[in-house]
């Protein structure tokens, strides 16, 4: 064979083979194209979800919201309760201490007459 020849044969051969890579790369590009396709489709699937529940946790967090200021008035109401059944608790005591008293008093008078009429 010549040099020539050879060279033609070597063309030929690149030629054949860089078909070859071609069709091959093509045919990988498609695959890898498919699979990239559906990756995309599953992330945007799963954007939407996590907007749907970024939605849903904003709407919790607003109820969540108003769920403590109504605790806050209610933690407010029972703070004044409190002071009034506190109010009312000495003014009771003092009345009871006062009642005491009068019966005491009331069983010394009954006790001097006693002492005063015999």
């Amino acid at each position: 064979m010549t040099d020539q020849e050879v060279q033609k044969y070597i063309k030929q051969v690149q030629s054949e083979a860089s078909q070859e890579m071609d069709r091959r790369i093509g045919a990988y590009t498609e695959h890898i194209d498919g699979k990239i396709t559906a990756v995309v489709e599953l992330v945007i699937k799963n954007s939407e979800k996590l907007d749907q529940h970024t939605e849903i946790l904003n709407q919790h967090s607003e109820k969540l919201d108003q769920h403590t200021e109504i605790l806050n008035q209610h933690s407010e109401k029972l703070d004044q309760h409190t002071e009034i059944l506190d109010s009312h608790t000495e003014k009771l005591s003092h009345i009871e201490n006062t009642l005491k008293k009068k019966v005491d008093y009331d069983e010394f008078l009954i006790l001097k007459k006693q002492v005063i009429s015999r």
